[in-house]
């Protein structure tokens, strides 16, 4: 998100930080079992995921669908962080971006 310059990356990554510390708040007393709480935590998680795929997820796919429209290239994200950021032309070959990103 960052290399493609994403204009919503603040807004996308506060959801992921605000998801993560009501999860961190609920994990200690699902670890002393309470039922009531630990329903209520895969209640909020099985929303939050449902909610952020149909909103968060499908804005940043349409941008980075868009961008490789308007530019013709693709970013190709690797499953490891080292090889997160390799963009290549429409044709597939390697390809530099003029800009630092």
């Amino acid at each position: 998100m960052t290399a493609a310059r994403y204009s919503s990356l603040g807004w996308h990554k506060s959801q992921h930080d605000h998801a993560r510390k009501r999860l961190k708040q609920l994990l200690a007393s699902v670890r002393s079992r309470d039922v009531e709480t630990t329903t209520a935590m895969i209640a909020y998680l099985t929303s939050w995921l449902q909610n952020h795929m149909q909103v968060a997820d499908m804005m940043m796919g349409a941008f980075l669908r868009n961008q490789c429209r308007i530019g013709k290239i693709i970013f190709s994200a690797g499953t490891k962080p080292i090889d997160g950021c390799r963009w290549k032309d429409s044709n597939g070959d390697p390809w530099t971006p003029s800009e630092p990103y």
